[in-house]
């Protein structure tokens, strides 16, 4: 595997030193994919060769400003002493109609005092949010390490899950990791600080031109970075893992440290380069397909 580490602050990289594993990360798209099929289980078992994996908990919610349902779903593995939770939304398979959706904020909701966020995430994370609790607070579970996980609007939803997690005090900030594929940006740049000091094992993952994870635009310093001088504006969280490429096995990737809008990697590619395929294909799966 080969890959391409930038490096900058020392300090920015120590922070963000959690070692990313293309495999794992490639089992948790499929995993996030599940939560668009019929039957999820179907997923885990041509995911997970270990058979000690199993649905915990799957449900969903109708959203209004969506127009679609969020489903969640847990599995577990009692071996390991891991629960990994799913965010799957249905979101519109139209690049006009999605960003329409995604390109404005014009109603930012503070979470937790970590900063504010997009007005959707917010309702969708709130709606659901019982489901997961119920799970991941159960005192036979409290020392089991938990993962989230979603792509796109599931993936901000799993940001939003994680961060609360941590408000709530349920997991000690070690025992949480969250991978997302395709996310917008959540919220300002108060809270994707907030979300780099309080999470350590963090992945956004992109591909190519992806044009979702440019929403809601951030506000520009330059051709392809965002500035930093407004604390209120759109920003992403780190760590970026960035794919210019189809993401087969054993494809090249960034690991993009420079800082959470790293002109390097994905903001590169805003000039004429953005794709909507890029965003609906991840490791070469659909996530828009169900079964």
């Amino acid at each position: 595997m080969k890959f391409i580490l930038i490096l900058s602050f020392i300090a920015f990289v120590e922070a963000n030193s959690a070692f990313y594993d293309d495999i794992r990360a490639r089992q948790l798209l499929s995993i996030a994919a599940g939560g668009f099929a019929k039957d999820p289980a179907i997923y885990v078992r041509k995911t997970f060769s270990d058979t000690n994996w199993k649905i915990l908990e799957q449900d969903s919610v109708f959203n209004e400003k969506l127009k679609g349902n969020l489903t969640y779903y847990s599995i577990i593995n009692d071996v390991k002493r891991e629960i990994i939770v799913v965010f799957a939304a249905d979101e519109p398979k139209n690049q006009d109609t999605l960003t329409g959706m995604l390109k404005y904020n014009d109603d930012p909701h503070d979470f937790k005092n970590y900063g504010n966020v997009h007005n959707l995430f917010y309702d969708l994370e709130t709606q659901i949010w019982h489901f997961v609790h119920k799970i991941i607070a159960y005192k036979d579970y409290h020392s089991y390490s938990v993962t989230y996980t979603g792509y796109s609007i599931g993936g901000a939803v799993a940001t939003l899950a994680a961060m609360q997690t941590v408000a709530d005090n349920l997991r000690e900030s070690s025992h949480i990791t969250l991978i997302t594929f395709g996310e917008p940006r959540v919220g300002n740049l108060i809270f994707a600080n907030s979300v780099d000091r309080e999470l350590p094992n963090i992945f956004r993952i992109t591909h190519r031109g992806d044009p979702i994870v440019h929403l809601p635009p951030c506000l520009s310093n330059g051709k392809y970075s965002c500035t930093t001088n407004e604390p209120q504006a759109p920003h992403h969280h780190g760590t970026e893992i960035f794919y210019d490429n189809d993401m087969r096995y054993n494809a090249d990737y960034l690991r993009c440290t420079y800082n959470d809008e790293d002109a390097n990697c994905s903001n590169g590619l805003q000039d004429g380069g953005q794709n909507f395929v890029d965003h609906e294909y991840y490791f070469q799966v659909s996530c828009f397909l169900r079964e």
